[in-house]
């Protein structure tokens, strides 16, 4: 969040009870998240949004995630369910924008690190590659395992960030108004894993306009 916000774009977090960043949350309450989220950017009449980042870290495999009931039980949520909340029919002040989804949903390699309940036998059942047909949404997915301590997929992102900001800085004679195009940020930091043996992340784009970081003032 730090360092999305030393880009100067006018970077907005949704706070809910005072919170910014989530932990733990069982599928309704994720659930309810998304959809409070979309109900406050679609009837916000003051504020103009131009795009929309929404970031997931969790366990869980492709398409869904790994939510814990107050029983301790494991349910899962959808990830086309949460994409969902911000169709156009349900968020209309986001339609024809960009929806970009970062999600990792990993099981971690240190069994130390791991739940007790662990993944289900029926896991790979439960695994969904549903994306919605929907325009204007574009998904960014990990489902690499990693310790905790050594998340490359994470790494890889934040470490191209500041090399970009650092790029723009090094070229700002040449380049006053630095942009870098969103699918041009994605194949850096697949390059980033590629480089540490990680798999390349999975990427999904239904994008119908460009989309670009840019830095505000420089």
């Amino acid at each position: 969040m730090e360092l999305l916000e030393s880009y100067e774009y006018g970077f907005e977090v949704f706070e809910k009870d005072g919170k910014q960043i989530h932990k733990s949350l069982s599928k309704d309450d994720l659930y309810t998240l998304c959809s409070s989220v979309a109900k406050e950017i679609d009837n916000n009449e003051y504020s103009y949004y131009y795009c929309l980042l929404f970031v997931i870290l969790g366990h869980g495999s492709s398409g869904i995630i790994k939510c814990k009931t107050i029983t301790g039980n494991t349910e899962y949520a959808e990830l086309s369910k949460i994409m969902e909340s911000f169709q156009p029919q349900n968020c209309a002040a986001l339609a024809l924008k960009p929806k970009v989804f970062i999600v990792q949903t990993m099981e971690p390699k240190d069994p130390n690190q791991a739940d007790a309940s662990g993944m289900p036998d029926d896991v790979n059942e439960r695994k969904q590659q549903r994306i919605p047909r929907e325009s204007d949404f574009l998904t960014y997915t990990s489902d690499e395992p990693c310790y905790l301590s050594d998340n490359k997929f994470l790494n890889s992102l934040v470490k191209t960030l500041e090399d970009e900001q650092n790029t723009w800085y090094t070229n700002r004679g040449i380049n006053p108004i630095p942009v870098t195009e969103i699918q041009s940020l994605l194949i850096k930091i697949n390059r980033k894993l590629k480089e540490t043996g990680s798999k390349v992340a999975y990427t999904t784009s239904s994008l119908t306009r460009k989309m670009y970081l840019q830095k505000r003032t420089f």
